[in-house]
């Protein structure tokens, strides 16, 4: 009965959330305070870059239809516009870019409810989150199978939930890790995609890939527009020092403690300024993480010599391997 389904599916929302809202730092020999850390408040609004578009108005609550100028003249846009115009996306970046946090980060606030502006429409959505690299010896998934792969405890969807969702427009397929995949293996996820997109074409989708892992338009004929996920900006890393230090101040309940975040954030920030050599290892999101959480274990004190930098950063993964 709709009483039933509606409880699964504020079920399904939380196990999404629980699952999804952190972000950690493996592999790194630090304390586990400044390993972990709260995913929705620490994203950071990134850019990409794609084909300038032409857009056609839709109806009240729809997005956008948007098809890539074909002069192929190129754009830079923030990630939330993008998502906000076309239904259907390539996220394509080099490592650490923040590919597989903005599909978390998309699956977390579609599960909460928590979008504002261009894509508020997106609260009324369910988001299904697939990590391709748990099928590299095994088939695809399933529609049926979507709403499992968040949790193992969670009771089993309603019959035919899953396929309601995405076939009635409410459903966002989160595909992330192309790349992750065996090369033999990418031509089944193109022929799975083909099947999802003709069966069910008013769903969203979106699939992550490093850039290397097939060629510019290697979904165009499925729908599919490709952006690329830029560097980060003097100014998006100095956001990004902020949410990094507002997600551990959540962690933190001693006046005292809270004080030294305080003074690690304004720090950081000044050093990034100030220094070519941090700044260059800031770039990307998950570099920047590993310098915040860097300054924060060495109590400010990490070298502005380009190699020492290294060295130091080097020397926690060589720690943590020992």
């Amino acid at each position: 009965n709709d009483a039933a389904i509606d409880e699964f599916e504020e079920k399904y929302r939380r196990a999404v959330i629980r699952r999804l809202d952190e972000l950690q730092l493996f592999g790194v020999d630090l304390a586990s305070t400044s390993k972990r850390y709260k995913l929705s408040t620490a994203y950071v609004s990134l850019l990409v870059e794609r084909k300038t578009l032409q857009c056609e108005e839709t109806m009240h609550n729809e997005p956008r239809e948007c098809k890539g100028d074909e002069e192929d003249a190129r754009e830079s846009v923030n990630v939330e516009e993008a998502l906000a115009q076309s239904s259907r996306l390539f996220i394509r970046g080099a490592p650490g870019s923040g590919k597989t946090t903005l599909l978390q980060w998309l699956a977390v606030m579609t599960s909460a409810r928590n979008f504002k502006g261009d894509l508020k429409e997106l609260n009324n959505y369910v988001p299904f989150f697939i990590r391709l690299r748990e099928y590299a010896e095994k088939d695809l998934p399933s529609p049926d199978d979507f709403a499992n792969l968040i949790s193992e405890t969670l009771e089993s969807a309603p019959h035919s939930w899953v396929r309601s969702q995405i076939d009635s427009g409410r459903g966002i397929v989160l595909v992330d890790g192309l790349d992750e995949l065996p090369a033999n293996r990418k031509d089944n996820v193109r022929k799975w995609l083909k099947d999802l997109t003709d069966v069910y074409p008013n769903a969203r989708y979106i699939l992550s890939s490093r850039p290397y892992a097939t060629n510019e338009g290697w979904l165009e004929s499925e729908g599919f527009l490709d952006a690329e996920l830029q560097e980060m900006n003097l100014a998006g890393i100095i956001s990004f020092i902020t949410h990094w230090h507002d997600a551990a101040r959540e962690d933190v309940k001693q006046p005292e403690k809270i004080k030294e975040l305080n003074e690690l954030e304004e720090a950081l920030t000044q050093k990034i300024q100030k220094s070519t050599s941090i700044y260059r290892l800031t770039t990307s999101p998950l570099l920047c993480a590993v310098i915040c959480a860097l300054h924060r274990d060495r109590m400010q004190n990490i070298p502005e010599d380009r190699i020492e930098l290294y060295e130091a950063c080097i020397d926690m993964f060589l720690r943590r391997d020992q």
